[in-house]
């Protein structure tokens, strides 16, 4: 079983322990008490603040001074959703716009514990960027997302605030493509020929605002930098559009490994990967490892010196020998910087691609 397997089988097992606490009818706190820490453990510290806020449980007194203990379910539905954005960050398709979109609400919820709150100020018209028309047709709003709910009105923002905490980042996406950016909000009426049209100045105003909010709230150095509506650059294709499907299966494996690792910040297991991608590369043309390196830089070298291909190797090479990136003995260099971690992370990443894609040059030209 693999760690990313390992992983998800845990926290799908703490999702239906969750599920089966909200049905039990005897006294929670027992249940409570082991469940809670194994959820701290694997949800990222910034969630810990939120948990530690929740009551999860309530009593009242009845005959004979006894007390009964009742699960608060609204609160668990507070951490469930948390617990399926830990397993979308290990299985996310990083071909899917949709997930990398996700990904980025999760950031922006990691870091801070007023995305919901900031998302239901601008369903509830106090944010004059978004529409009034939003907030006036509110039932609808949430019924045409498949949400069934009481929004009070005296304290709207409130309890919108409370039912967005209980949405996981996919259903938050939803909201946001298919409800705060549904084109029918965003309508002027033209009068001369007494007619509505998309008013585009006004989505605009909303799109810069919620890109500004994510910004705003998101980590600054995380791995998908999207600054408008999800921009791409050279480093977003190399990371995220670039398929590794060789016919060494190992090799793939290795590579989207190191890529499912590096999104969720796991730098360390990520290099780690990469660099075993990197060892299993020098054979995918010989079984011999250094006939193979060998043959690999032959097919690599048309503009750029072979003795610099030889060279880049022999680098990386000694660089995971000599710190604790592969070999974990003592005496070895162990690197604990993030920013170090992430420089030899693309440095490997953007050498495999450039072996790759020579090895299928060649091939075309055979």
């Amino acid at each position: 079983m693999t760690e990313i397997e390992s992983r998800l089988g845990l926290l799908q097992r703490l999702i239906d322990y969750g599920n089966d606490l909200k049905e039990s009818t005897s006294d929670p706190r027992k249940n409570l008490n082991s469940w809670i820490p194994s959820v701290k453990t694997v949800l990222p510290r910034s969630y810990l603040k939120r948990i530690t806020r929740l009551s999860l449980f309530s009593s009242k007194r009845i005959q004979n001074g006894q007390r009964i203990y009742r699960i608060i379910e609204s609160d668990i539905d507070i951490i469930l959703p948390l617990l399926k954005d830990e397993m979308l960050k290990l299985i996310i398709d990083t071909g899917s716009e949709r997930e990398m979109f996700a990904l980025r609400i999760i950031g922006a919820r990691e870091t801070s514990d007023n995305l919901e709150r900031s998302l239901a100020e601008r369903i509830c018209g106090e944010n004059s960027n978004f529409p009034n028309g939003i907030y006036l047709d509110i039932e609808n709003f949430f019924f045409n997302l498949g949400h069934h709910l009481y929004i009070n009105p005296v304290y709207p923002v409130n309890s919108t605030t409370d039912f967005l905490m209980t949405l996981d980042s996919l259903q938050l996406l939803d909201l946001v493509q298919y409800g705060l950016f549904n084109k029918k909000y965003y309508r002027m009426v033209d009068e001369k020929e007494s007619k509505q049209s998309f008013d585009l100045k006004a989505f605009q105003r909303a799109s810069d605002d919620f890109n500004f909010l994510l910004n705003e709230l998101s980590i600054p150095n995380e791995p998908v930098s999207l600054s408008q509506i999800f921009n791409v650059n050279q480093t977003y294709d190399l990371m995220f559009y670039t398929d590794y499907e060789t016919a060494d299966a190992s090799l793939n494996s290795l590579l989207k490994e190191a890529r499912r690792f590096f999104l969720i910040n796991e730098y360390q297991i990520a290099i780690e990967k990469v660099w075993d991608a990197f060892e299993r590369l020098k054979t995918v043309l010989n079984s011999d490892k250094l006939r193979g390196v060998n043959q690999l830089i032959e097919k690599m070298s048309i503009d750029i010196d072979k003795d610099d291909n030889t060279q880049e190797f022999k680098y990386l090479s000694d660089v995971g020998n000599q710190y604790n990136i592969r070999h974990h003995e003592t005496g070895k260099t162990k690197i604990t910087n993030d920013v170090e971690k992430r420089y030899l992370y693309f440095r490997m990443l953007a050498l495999i691609d450039y072996a790759l894609h020579s090895i299928k040059s060649s091939e075309k030209i055979s």
